[in-house]
């Protein structure tokens, strides 16, 4: 009979910890024209930044969003759902008065509806995206092509349910995706591939299809929902969830940066991702509990649009910066040691931080990755790793942050 021993080992690993939680947010001063604390809508065009607002209309910051001013001549509706820039062109979406258009910076607007654009008192605008020479309008009332500035809109609808409630539309190359906001409708996402003359489901693997943002990191696309972030990688046609580390699971905005992507919550949380969403860290710092209903990336920085607690504004290094000071702990326990089956590892994250964990042979050589980079949120975290397939002697735990690594001795025996 084999007698087996656990032997206990702790230790202090230095983990390299993104520094989310020493991001500076700040509430942008706004001065007197923020008479909207609701920000539905956040675009720029070179140094000017747009904010649709719900309640007074479009405003205008040149100087990244530490002042701003109303640009609202000639637009007779104030609740705003959406702002989108093409090229020179400037087109807002409405609650209640359908889409207007400005070619000179927002200093003057005009109602551009004809072509059936609804404009009675509960459509919301949600959303434009654009390809080429078409722009495409979203709204509670379904999709609407124009290829003329909207001088005339024509309705794009074969394929797509009468009832559809658009949220968002993006474009991937000559994939054009749009959204229905509601879990309860069961429409989810739809996909056209010339040029929204015609459009099929594209569900497969959608768990909740009310489907409230989406976003693109080259073609990759993600889709946040009320019960967290799907990723496609074929451009459609799988999806998979990609949700831990979501603490709040109620996505209402996503927005991307290079390799980054970021997440708005309806309790008032940011989300970090730096690996397509596999893991998420929390970067919000609780400064608000107000949905964030619109985020983006301008310049260095990244906005935060509430529905409820006005503009936030986080210097965009704080936020996805790596830290090389050493300021997370971990303490772990491998047992039994030695092992011959089961072997279970416990260790204790203090702060935020990116943990990798694999088994090398005495040769170097690894021999399992238990844990890629993922980065975590503080906790206790147990892992379970069957060595029964390793072949008898000594192997080491190799915990690695960045460039920093750290090597525990462990016995398998038979």
């Amino acid at each position: 009979m084999k007698t087996f021993y656990t032997i206990l080992f702790a230790f202090c690993a230095v983990f390299l910890s993104v520094n989310n939680s020493h991001a500076n947010w700040t509430k942008s001063n706004t001065g007197t024209v923020f008479g909207s604390k609701n920000i539905m809508s956040l675009t720029q065009n070179g140094t000017n930044i747009y904010a649709g607002t719900f309640g007074v209309g479009v405003l205008l910051s040149t100087d990244s969003g530490i002042t701003w001013n109303y640009r609202n001549n000639g637009m007779t509706v104030l609740k705003l759902y959406s702002v989108f820039v093409d090229g020179n062109s400037i087109f807002a979406g409405t609650y209640g008065g359908g889409a207007f258009l400005s070619t000179d910076n927002g200093s003057n607007w005009t109602a551009i509806n004809n072509g059936g654009i609804p404009s009675s008192p509960n459509t919301a605008v949600n959303t434009f995206a654009s390809s080429g020479n078409n722009v495409f309008l979203g709204c509670s009332g379904g999709l609407w092509l124009t290829s003329n500035n909207g001088s005339n809109w024509t309705k794009s609808s074969n394929g797509l349910p009468s009832s559809i409630y658009i949220s968002d539309i993006i474009i991937v190359e000559n994939y054009i995706f749009l959204g229905d906001y509601y879990t309860e409708s069961n429409i989810g996402l739809f996909l056209s591939t010339d040029n929204g003359a015609n459009w099929t489901a594209a569900n497969n693997g959608l768990t909740d299809k009310g489907i409230r943002a989406l976003a693109t990191n080259g073609t990759d696309i993600f889709a946040g929902t009320s019960t967290g972030v799907f990723l496609s990688t074929d451009k459609g046609g799988n999806w998979t969830k990609v949700s831990a580390g979501l603490t709040d699971l109620s996505i209402y905005s996503l927005t991307t940066s290079g390799s980054y992507i970021f997440a708005g919550t309806e309790t008032g949380s940011v989300f970090f991702s730096s690996n397509k969403g596999k893991n998420w860290m929390k970067v919000s710092k609780n400064f608000t509990t107000s949905s964030i209903v619109s985020l983006a990336i301008i310049g260095t920085n990244i906005f935060s649009g509430t529905f409820g607690d006005g503009l936030w504004i986080a210097p965009l290094s704080q936020v996805t910066e790596i830290s090389e000071t050493p300021v997370v702990n971990s303490s772990t326990i491998v047992s039994p040691n030695p092992t011959s089956g089961l072997t279970t590892i416990n260790y204790t994250v203090t702060e935020p931080g990116a943990v990798s964990l694999s088994i090398i042979n005495s040769l170097g050589m690894e021999t399992a990755n238990l844990n890629d980079s993922q980065i975590l949120e503080p906790g206790k975290y147990s892992l379970n790793y069957d060595v029964a397939n390793l072949t008898p002697g000594i192997y080491f735990l190799k915990i690695i942050t960045g460039n920093i690594s750290e090597t525990k001795k462990f016995v398998v025996i038979r």
